[in-house]
């Protein structure tokens, strides 16, 4: 925008500002529009979930002629992202913002600018008129945006050096993976702590926690959800509910860059069966311009002998920003397995843990070894034989790891199995004749599970009766070690091409 329009802005927010209201959704108390102030102010300074029901209240301009305005103003710096629909009266102005390209899904949704314009005055309301100028002129100035995508990781804890255990638990502890990429593990509060919050909140009394006031503000989405239907509801106890999830988690954070702010909808998209993409979407890591995040679990997988993998994730844009303005769509919070069942365990793991978890991501993603392709099978097999529940589950998973590994064709499976993973892992003749037989006994338990569906509680190797849990953890390691070492050869074992 040129200085004179940002003026005639400036004008025509003044003009506005007395003639604001705040609209009060059904059920709700009405609020002044300095409440509301307070309200998007501290909401947007920290996290804060106990004010999640402010975002159902929408600002509104009570003068027609003054929100006509200022409507037209928008319409004028944006043209170029309009389509005007003039099959209804009065016509409906659309426009495509870049939210829809922050998620999965790829359809294109568009809005009406009269939401832009409610955004644009909760920017005004909340930050000032320069505040809100600044947002507008990004939108006519800047070509792309910035988002995070913020993703759980269910039963890991980093334990950094230097700091005591308790420590580590009361201070938010961030890990640079590369640039725009990063672990974040919060702080823990106990379960008394939820327990007393929760029923502080029940009895009316609703202030943050000291404990939980250095959260992030993109700890707290518009559109969580709770999965369970006998949990209490946000309106009930945000908070406890909130905490509860997020306490003591590890988050992997990736930084985004989308392009361009918004588009001209296309008539099909306004009728809802566009689904072509008009926005490009990039990560900000010069390190890892293409970061794989799947094959970083695997890296995190095998270096933590644990299976990483996302519980839940959600998408963030700043709350100044005017693309955030959107299709809504719902992020289903899951209660962590450490939750719903404490036995379950949590996974510690250390800051040269994480080093090695990201040079062995750089030899999954070696495209002249093409190492990592080659691995997605026995790598996905060996983490779905760590969640799997049942024994016979387990073993179906990692017989199908083991011969994607050692087996070059259908015939003599079992002997190849046994002569190449045992050529390949054992240290000398000894421990060679040793492994043979425990690979043995492994396929003999793959063909049991897969053609009978059951397993005996005990194995006989060797003469020893093992039980079977000790056989699969065994098994598991085998089928870990094979892969670490691959990994580092940079090739399959001689004989599996």
């Amino acid at each position: 925008m040129t200085e004179e329009r940002k003026e005639e802005l400036r004008q025509l927010l003044n003009e506005a500002m007395p003639n604001i209201v705040i609209e009060v959704p059904d059920g709700y108390k009405p609020i002044s529009v300095k409440k509301y102030k307070d309200y998007a102010t501290a909401f947007r300074k920290s996290y804060r979930p106990d004010l999640s029901f402010f975002l159902d209240y929408l600002p509104d301009i009570q003068d027609n002629a003054v929100k006509s305005k200022l409507f037209n103003f928008m319409k004028e710096e944006l043209a170029d992202y309009i389509r005007e629909d003039e099959s209804e009266c009065p016509p409906t102005h659309w426009i495509q913002t870049a939210k829809v390209a922050t998620r999965d899904g790829r359809r294109l949704i568009p809005v009406p600018l009269d939401r832009l314009l409610e955004k644009f005055l909760e920017i005004f309301i909340a930050n000032g008129a320069e505040q809100a100028i600044l947002a507008l002129d990004r939108c006519t100035r800047e070509t792309s945006g910035t988002f995070q995508k913020i993703i759980f990781l269910e039963g890991l804890d980093v334990q950094y050096s230097g700091t005591t255990k308790e420590a580590s638990k009361t201070h938010i502890r961030e890990t640079q993976i590369a640039e725009g990429i990063k672990f974040v593990q919060l702080p823990s509060c106990s379960i008394g702590q939820i327990q007393d919050l929760c029923e502080s909140e029940q009895s009316g009394f609703s202030e943050l926690p000291s404990y939980a006031a250095g959260f992030p503000s993109y700890l707290f989405q518009e559109s969580f959800i709770l999965t369970e239907a006998n949990t209490l509801s946000w309106s009930e106890s945000p908070m406890a509910l909130h905490l509860s999830f997020f306490s003591d988690v590890i988050l992997l954070i990736i930084d985004y860059t989308v392009s361009p702010l918004f588009c001209k909808p296309s008539v099909k998209s306004i009728e809802g069966v566009d689904i072509s993409d008009q926005f490009e979407i990039k990560i900000k890591s010069a390190e890892f311009p293409n970061f794989d995040v799947d094959k970083f679990y695997f890296a995190l997988s095998l270096i933590a002998n644990y299976a990483v993998k996302p519980l839940f994730q959600w998408q963030y844009i700043g709350k100044d920003e005017l693309f955030k303005v959107g299709d809504w769509w719902y992020t289903k919070l899951m209660r962590p397995r450490i939750m719903l069942d404490p036995g379950s365990g949590i996974h510690v793991i250390n800051e040269t843990d994480i080093d090695k978890a990201k040079y062995l991501y750089e030899l999954l993603t070696n495209p002249s070894s093409n190492i990592g392709e080659k691995l997605q099978i026995p790598i996905n097999r060996w983490i779905k034989s760590k969640t799997s529940q049942t024994a016979v589950d387990k073993m179906i998973d990692l017989g199908i790891a083991f011969e994607s590994l050692f087996v070059s064709n259908r015939h003599k499976i079992s002997s190849q199995l046994r002569n190449n993973a045992s050529r390949y892992l054992g240290k000398d003749k000894v421990d060679q004749e040793k492994l043979k037989k425990e690979f043995k006994a492994i396929y003999d338990c793959r063909c049991d599970a897969v053609h009978e569906g059951k397993l005996e509680e005990n194995v006989t190797i060797g003469g020893k009766a093992i039980p079977i849990s000790k056989l699969i953890t065994s098994a598991q390691n085998l089928c870990r070690d094979s892969m670490l070492k691959i990994l580092k050869d940079g090739k399959l074992p001689t004989g599996k091409t």
